[in-house]
């Protein structure tokens, strides 16, 4: 019996699912394009994959990750929230075929957040888990765009942002990087910073030289007026209003987008065949 990998798998993917599935009893076919990510995440080491995995599961479990997208959300802390850091997911994908995520990051002042209105640090990282999840799960039923494996495009917008406001929400910048680094690994296929304040160029490539350079190699600094380049990446009319080219004369916006590039090939490794084969949450076999 076979299971059909998600598009974008590779064939070194296939050997390292057999030895995963064989060590780990409570994965299913469900979760293989979340396998595949903490595989590569790891560099196909099987142990730290299976550490990844079972923190992974604690974790979704403490923290009732498989219902946070029905819970209870209390409208006057999302209202506060969404003034300081709301991230949107954009309605179409990117001319690479990857689902796309704006964040605006240069209204998150966490001192004002706490202090005038009683926004603490777990409301604004149970937010970051929701918009996360949501990302996730899209990216993993997708049949439309470049695959589940193909990561997302991150428009990081630091329009606003200064030293002070950096400084305050620096444990939510930790916070949220362990968070994805763990429970999102392999979920970002290119990052896009723009409206930087001086020195960010400088700033990421010393970072760089600390980071794997696979993940150094997805960041990209654009200097200039988003509207004359973001058409490069993604359809103008869903960007946001204020990212959008002004209208030209004859009503059309300047800068037109690119032919969309192709999406990611599909995987030349058609299906697995499963050691013990998996279940899925049904109990039924695929």
């Amino acid at each position: 019996r076979g299971v059909e990998l998600p598009r974008g798998a590779r064939p070194a993917d296939l050997s390292a699912l057999h030895e995963f599935f064989a060590a780990a009893s409570d994965a299913t076919t469900d979760d293989l394009p979340r396998i595949i990510r903490f595989l590569r995440a790891r560099k196909n080491n099987l142990p730290d994959a299976l550490a990844l995995w079972r923190q992974d599961q604690e974790w979704r479990a403490r923290e009732h990750i498989d219902e946070i997208m029905t819970e209870h959300v209390d409208s006057a802390v999302e209202r506060a929230i969404a003034g300081h850091y709301a991230p949107m997911m954009l309605d179409e994908y990117s001319h690479d075929g990857r689902l796309v995520m704006y964040r605006q990051l240069g209204e998150l002042d966490m001192d004002k957040l706490s202090k005038q209105q009683g926004i603490e640090m777990k409301h604004l990282t149970r937010r970051h888990v929701r918009e996360m999840e949501r990302l996730r799960r899209k990216m993993d039923s997708d049949t439309i765009g470049a695959g589940a494996l193909a990561g997302h495009l991150s428009i990081l917008d630091l329009k606003g942002t200064s030293l002070l406001k950096f400084l305050s929400a620096r444990s939510f910048w930790q916070v949220i990087g362990g968070l994805d680094g763990t429970h999102y690994a392999e979920t970002l296929g290119a990052l896009v910073i723009i409206n930087p304040p001086p020195l960010t160029q400088y700033a990421l490539n010393t970072v760089k030289a600390f980071i794997d350079p696979v993940t150094a190699s997805k960041i990209t600094v654009r200097n200039g007026p988003p509207s004359s380049f973001l058409h490069e990446y993604v359809a103008v009319h869903v960007l946001p209003d204020h990212l959008r080219p002004a209208p030209s004369a004859d009503g059309s916006s300047v800068g037109r987008a690119p032919e969309a590039r192709a999406a990611a090939p599909v995987s030349a490794v058609p299906v697995i065949v499963a050691p013990a084969a998996p279940k899925t949450r049904s109990g039924r076999a695929k």
